[in-house]
C-alpha cells in the first residue's frame, strides 16, 4: 500500500453495468443482490454534498480516528476500512489540498462520513431517505433506452445516480469488496435528468407503462396481480424517486449497498 496520499492511479473499479460479447449491457453479477436507495441532505445552510465534505474533511478525520480508537478499546478489533483509518493519520499531519487527494481515499471518506449517523447529528445535519428502494437489478435494462437515445448527458445523468460517482472528477464511484457504493445529481442535475425521462421516455408513470409494458404485463395488473416492463422498470422507479422530491431544493443522494 502506499504512503502517499496524492494523486495515484486506481487499481480497480466495478460499475452495475457491464457489456456482454454482443456489446449490450448486463447486469454486473458481482453486484447482484444490492439495492439502491435515494436520500437528501436535510441541514440548515442549503450547502452542496462537496462543500460539506470538503469542510468537514478535518474535524471528521479526527472523529473518525477517535471513533477507530474507541472500538478497538471497548471490542478488541480493528474497524475497517484500515486504508481509510491510515489516510486520516497521515493526512493530519501533511498539508494537503481536498482536491490533491487520490479518488480511493475521497470515495471511502465519502462514503463513511454518509453513513456517519452520529457525527452527523452532531453538525446538524441528517439523511432523509425517500422513494423506492429496490434491488439494482431492477435497473438494468432501462439504460438502454437511455442510451438509445443518443444523448450522452442523459446517460451521464442517469450512470451517476444509479451506479455511482466520485467527488473526485466526476469519476465512476471505487466500489470496495462488499461496500456501498455513493452517486449523487446536484439540483440542476436532477430537474434536468426528470426532464429528460419524461420527454424522451414517457410524460408520466403511467404513459411509460402504455409505451413499454405487454399486453399480459396490463393484464396481470389489472387483476390486481404484480407486473412490470423490466426494460421500463429503473425509469419508473428514477421518475417515481424524482417526483416525491416535489421541487424541494436539495441535491439527490443514492447509496448502492
Amino acid at each position: 500500500m502506499s504512503s502517499n496520499l496524492l494523486e495515484s492511479q486506481p487499481q480497480r473499479q466495478k460499475v452495475n453495468y457491464i457489456r456482454d460479447a454482443n456489446n449490450l449491457y448486463v447486469i454486473n453479477t458481482k453486484s447482484m443482490g444490492t439495492r439502491l436507495a435515494y436520500y437528501y441532505i436535510e441541514q440548515p445552510t442549503g450547502k452542496s454534498l462537496r462543500d460539506i465534505i470538503v469542510e468537514n474533511f478535518t474535524p471528521f478525520s479526527a472523529w473518525y480516528l477517535n471513533m477507530c480508537k474507541d472500538v478497538f478499546q471497548e471490542y478488541n478489533e480493528v474497524y475497517n476500512p484500515q486504508y481509510l483509518k491510515e489516510c486520516f493519520e497521515r493526512s493530519l499531519h501533511q498539508s494537503t489540498t481536498f482536491d490533491q487527494l487520490d479518488q480511493r481515499f475521497i470515495d471511502q471518506y465519502t462514503r463513511e462520513f454518509l453513513i456517519a449517523d452520529d457525527y452527523l447529528s452532531e453538525i446538524g445535519i441528517s439523511l432523509k431517505m425517500f422513494g423506492p428502494c429496490v434491488n439494482t437489478g431492477n435497473y438494468v435494462e432501462s439504460i438502454a433506452l437511455v442510451e438509445n437515445t443518443g444523448n450522452e448527458d442523459f446517460l451521464a445523468l442517469w450512470t451517476y445516480l444509479t451506479s455511482g460517482r466520485s467527488l473526485k472528477n466526476d469519476a465512476p464511484f471505487l466500489e470496495e469488496d462488499y461496500e456501498i457504493r455513493v452517486g449523487f445529481l446536484n439540483r440542476d442535475e436532477h430537474k434536468k435528468l426528470k426532464y429528460y425521462l419524461e420527454n424522451y421516455i414517457g410524460r408520466d408513470i403511467q404513459a411509460i407503462r402504455d409505451k413499454y409494458w405487454t399486453s399480459e404485463e396490463k393484464m396481470i395488473w389489472q387483476q390486481g396481480g404484480s407486473a412490470g416492463s423490466s426494460i421500463a422498470s429503473g425509469a419508473e422507479l428514477v421518475l417515481k424517486a424524482l417526483n416525491e422530491l416535489n421541487e424541494k431544493d436539495v441535491e439527490v443522494i443514492t447509496l448502492i449497498d
